[in-house]
């Protein structure tokens, strides 16, 4: 009787073990566990590198006679239409068309909410965007048969470009991201002009005259843009982006003076030339987002 028990009572719980693990078979199969929920695409802090083209705008150097003079050496010589014929002839600009290669890194931090993405960031960009670029002119003095000539060259060159910027953007699908930027752009700037004046005719004139001024600064001003950005892989994005920056102008000023072939101061007058530092830069990179 006592072995028919333990028997039957063995029995049941081996049964009873045995749908439980069918059972919790069953459930497995039946109701897995859910996934986490992805992370949002643009959140958080990431870093890159970026390189492409930079090219700046019209008429970046302009030129402006300030003053003249005439210091007439004997009575009768018409030496006022000197000076007036000087301040003629100079160019009225010089069309530098700065252009050529810049790159560098950035390192950036984002928020995200729903479709918005916002943030800031910060680039450092090494360039050699330069130009340069000749004017001449001449002027007949009044009751003359002489001519005044004036012949110049202007120069430009970005030698690099720093941003801390702001960051908009709406994320249309998870992996692409369209943003405006704007903010804060220092930069080195290098400028130099040169100009030369001979007369020609008649004129007891010395030899011509040649001047120069240059200048190099960092420079600070705002820069404007937009972007696109596309997550290719995971943590992995490329992107296009295009700015405009502004680092505001300076004068570089030179003066000449032509004597007689005496020689004693005969004309001339100042020129102050004032060059504008703005442009536009398109690049392309890859960012890594932690």
């Amino acid at each position: 009787m006592r072995n028919k028990l333990i028997f039957s009572l063995s029995g049941a719980a081996f049964s009873f073990a045995a749908s439980g693990f069918a059972i919790a078979a069953d459930m497995a199969v039946k109701a897995p566990l859910p996934a986490p929920a992805p992370a949002n695409t643009w959140a958080g802090w990431y870093v890159g590198g970026n390189a492409g083209y930079g090219w700046g705008t019209t008429d970046e150097m302009q030129n402006q006679v300030t003053s003249t003079f005439c210091a007439p050496f004997f009575a009768g010589s018409g030496c006022p239409a000197f000076g007036s014929a000087f301040g003629s002839a100079v160019p009225d600009s010089f069309n530098a068309k700065p252009k050529g290669f810049i790159g560098g890194g950035e390192v950036g931090y984002s928020l995200q909410n729903g479709m918005s993405v916002y943030g800031w960031e910060a680039d450092f960009q090494g360039a050699d965007i330069k130009g340069s670029a000749s004017g001449a002119s001449f002027a007949v003095p009044a009751g003359t048969v002489n001519t005044v000539n004036v012949a110049g060259t202007g120069s430009q060159k970005l030698d690099w470009l720093g941003t801390v910027r702001g960051r908009l953007g709406l994320s249309l699908w998870p992996s692409a991201l369209l943003y405006a930027t704007a903010g804060f752009a220092y930069g080195q700037v290098k400028s130099s002009v040169t100009f030369s004046e001979s007369v020609g005719g008649p004129c007891a004139c010395g030899p011509f005259q040649t001047t120069a001024a240059s200048l190099s600064q960092t420079r600070a001003g705002w820069v404007i843009g937009c972007g696109t950005e596309w997550m290719f892989a995971p943590r992995w994005s490329f992107r296009t982006e295009t700015l405009f920056y502004d680092l505001g102008s300076a004068n570089l000023n030179t003066a000449i003076t032509q004597s007689n072939s005496t020689p004693i101061p005969f004309f001339g007058g100042t020129i102050q030339t004032t060059a504008h530092y703005d442009g536009f830069i398109s690049t392309a990179g890859l960012n890594y987002y932690f």
